[in-house]
């Protein structure tokens, strides 16, 4: 019974590597490519359309476009358009326009656009502008700018803007200023302005500047 074990046991590895051999490496680094599948690395001036589950590693000052249920991992000035259900992990100075149901995990320096319903998490110094239904969680110095229906959940020392019907939720030091009829939820000892027909609701700890015909409401939580 034990070599039966032994033997469907070696079996299954053997089947895994050969499927991990079947995964070309394919390297790109001038001119305008397809890749369906497999893994690709992208550099220099690289162009790279990516479908079918390709995972693809973009520098330089490539530019990369990415459907279905890619993942993309860019660094440097690499400039990313993710489709679908597309994965991004975004580092450095790296561009990424997210669409669709995108998700999109940004450090650095990274700048991120989204639309429609794709999400995002922004740390360190990545600067995020939001419309539609987007939903967003930014950390540290982190800068958004959000409107239409977009949330956001502010940590650390992150700045939000709202416009629009846009909301947000603000811990620790965030800091938020809310035009139109966007609404806040701040507390910890997070700051919020707001302007316009917006409405806050912060608890006592909470700064806030009311301007216009701005409504706030502190909460006893």
């Amino acid at each position: 019974m034990k070599a039966k074990f032994l033997l469907v046991s070696a079996f299954i590895m053997l089947a895994q590597t050969a499927v991990q051999a079947e995964e070309k490496i394919c390297l790109y680094n001038y001119g305008h490519h397809e890749q369906h599948g497999d893994i690709a690395v992208c550099r220099e001036s690289g162009q790279l359309d990516a479908y079918d589950g390709a995972k693809v590693t973009g520098y330089n000052n490539t530019v990369i476009k990415a459907y279905d249920s890619c993942q993309v991992d860019a660094f440097g000035n690499c400039q990313v358009t993710a489709n679908a259900k597309v994965k991004v992990k975004a580092y450095d100075n790296a561009r990424v326009f997210a669409n669709n149901s995108a998700e999109v995990d940004a450090v650095g320096s990274a700048y991120i656009q989204a639309i429609h319903q794709s999400s995002v998490s922004g740390h360190g110094n990545a600067a995020i502008v939001a419309n539609g239904n987007v939903t967003v969680k930014a950390y540290d110095n982190c800068n958004v700018v959000a409107s239409g229906h977009a949330k956001v959940e502010a940590y650390g020392n992150a700045t939000v803007m709202l416009h629009g019907d846009a909301t947000a939720i603000a811990h620790d030091n965030a800091t938020v200023n809310a035009y139109d009829k966007s609404i806040v939820t701040a507390n910890d000892r997070a700051t919020v302005e707001a302007f316009d027909e917006s409405a806050v609701t912060a608890t006592k700890d909470v700064r806030v500047e009311k301007h216009d015909s701005a409504k706030l409401n502190i909460s006893k939580i």
